[in-house]
């Protein structure tokens, strides 16, 4: 399935109000047949479907929605994760 997010148009964090507000505002452009937009929305309003999709478009959710407290974020996640790298490889020699 396409990325549902992305089909109606919301960030990760959208409410299940947003959703619905956003269904219908997908339904008025047309740009999805209605059953793409009920498949999106019935995923996303399922907590254990909605996380999987997160999981699956997780990276075209960063690109569509980038911000600076996303990129700073971002930077904090590498530098921990090169740090956790160094432990690793001195446990390893």
């Amino acid at each position: 399935m396409k990325n549902p997010f992305e089909i109606l148009k919301i960030t990760k964090n959208a409410s299940k109000a947003e959703i619905i507000k956003h269904v219908a505002q997908a339904m008025q452009k047309g740009t999805y047949d209605l059953k793409t937009i009920a498949e999106a929305q019935k995923e996303l309003l399922n907590p254990v479907t909605r996380e999987a999709a997160e999981f699956l478009h997780i990276l075209e959710l960063e690109d569509q929605f980038s911000s600076p407290a996303l990129d700073k974020t971002r930077q904090t996640i590498c530098l921990e994760l090169e740090l956790l790298s160094c432990f690793d490889e001195q446990n390893h020699t």
